[in-house]
């Protein structure tokens, strides 16, 4: 951080006390302190005799500077100020860190903060080595699965593997209503992402199975292109889950595939190109509701967990905090190692858009910075009156609660609980067991 203001003082010539006063004031960790504060420490080997009016001077010339330099700051005297709108200074210190500061990242190819789940990139990278290979990555929602795949494309793609992302989300609801139109949806989509043409019209025998006519579509025409393993990552699969006529028949579609590069018969060098990566969220077994998925043990399974307080202390290093363990149990102690909730709330400390002691004061609040991200969990949890019930029933116990298989795996997804045994699961935090608590007991007044 220090580095960044050094250069943006080289770039627009901020020099000598200018600089210092610039350096100074413009520091996340100064943005709550006053600049009278501020300019007793900057002029203190000084002879200025009103500190105070001069560090104003200077910080005046310096938010002029920013503003002739694409700043869009709203200049008014102070005196003439509306309520509520910041200071000159202060809407330059938001430009600075959320729009500078992350193009001046990208221009260096720095690294910006993050844990790195090594053990787990090793995994998964080592085993897409494997001729026709199937991972599975498993973790609720927002837990860094993204982020993973992203790791190892840059690795795989360092061996001359191909490599294609399909995402689940993006079909239209219509299109799991029927395997036949969900199978050539799939498959045509795999060929536009390969940069082919549509050949579902020579290749689709209607009187054939789905499983084989997509089968057939891969091995003849979808790997036959190319030599080289081709890596399909197959993003937010719940949404197959979610429609278990159909996905019960593509899991097993995956798992023929899998076992297909191994058979040793005339197709299975073809097979052994396809390596399969399967990301999702919730729980094969209770979403397919059948003894056992088609997918169960085969392949890896990597499943992604919380931070650990280490990696919390690191992150928060990487941010430019030096805090000690106990800071670091603060912030754990309302949302555990959850990655997106850590993530937000060490970014806007460091910013200096709130102190940890703010945070953990307004963490479960509508003052909180996790306010708009709850209300979507809120709406989400309120389509579905059994998931409001199960949900309230865990959050209100001190013990934990044992659900139905669906209700336990949907609120597991959503990252809100986690699972002790036998369906038993507990709050995943304490920020979603203050927060839940409090609007569904209002909500169950209201009802």
């Amino acid at each position: 951080m220090a580095e960044f203001l050094r250069d943006i003082a080289a770039k627009y010539r901020f020099e000598d006390i200018r600089r210092d006063v610039f350096v100074t004031r413009f520091h996340p960790q100064n943005k709550r302190r006053r600049n009278q504060v501020l300019a007793e420490e900057v002029y203190r080997n000084g002879e200025v005799v009103d500190r105070g009016q001069s560090f104003q001077y200077q910080l005046s010339e310096i938010c002029r500077t920013l503003q002739d330099n694409g700043c869009p700051i709203i200049s008014t005297t102070r005196g003439q100020r509306p309520e509520g709108q910041r200071s000159p200074w202060e809407q330059a210190f938001d430009w600075l860190w959320e729009e500078k500061y992350h193009n001046w990242l990208s221009e260096r190819r720095m690294i910006i903060p993050e844990v790195r789940r090594v053990l787990e990139e090793r995994e998964c990278y080592q085993a897409l080595l494997q001729p026709g290979a199937l991972v599975r990555i498993q973790a609720p929602e927002n837990m860094g699965k993204t982020r993973l795949l992203k790791k190892v494309i840059e690795q795989i793609t360092e061996q001359g593997y191909r490599h294609l992302i399909f995402d689940f989300k993006l079909l239209e609801y219509s299109v799991f209503s029927d395997i036949s139109k969900f199978s050539q949806c799939f498959c045509a989509g795999v060929a536009h992402k390969l940069d082919l043409s549509n050949q579902l019209d020579e290749y689709w025998d209607d009187y054939l199975a789905c499983n084989l006519n997509s089968t057939m579509y891969f091995q003849n025409y979808l790997l036959t292109q190319d030599t080289n393993p081709l890596v399909l990552m197959l993003k937010n699969v719940d949404k197959v889950f979610e429609h278990p006529e159909i996905a019960a028949d593509f899991c097993g579609l995956l798992r023929g595939w899998h076992d297909q590069a191994r058979s040793g018969d005339r197709s299975s060098e073809i097979w052994q190109r396809l390596r399969i990566v399967i990301s999702h969220s919730t729980d094969l077994y209770s979403c397919l509701n059948i003894r056992s998925s088609p997918l169960s043990n085969v392949g890896v399974f990597i499943e992604l967990h919380d931070f650990t307080l280490e990696q919390v202390q690191d992150l928060a290093q990487q941010c430019g905090l030096t805090w000690d363990a106990n800071q670091v149990r603060q912030l754990m102690d309302m949302v555990a190692g959850r990655p997106k909730l850590i993530d937000d709330a060490l970014k806007n400390i460091a910013q200096g858009k709130i102190t940890l002691e703010e945070f953990v004061q307004t963490v479960a609040t509508e003052r909180g910075i996790y306010s708009h991200y709850l209300r979507d969990l809120l709406g989400r949890v309120q389509r579905n009156q059994d998931l409001v019930s199960a949900l309230r029933e865990v959050v209100i116990s001190s013990k934990p609660i044992q659900l139905e298989p669906i209700q336990a795996s949907k609120l597991y997804s959503m990252g809100l609980v986690k699972r002790e045994s036998n369906f038993y699961v507990i709050p995943s935090c304490e920020l979603y067991r203050q927060y839940f608590s409090h609007v569904l007991n209002l909500y169950a007044c209201i009802n």
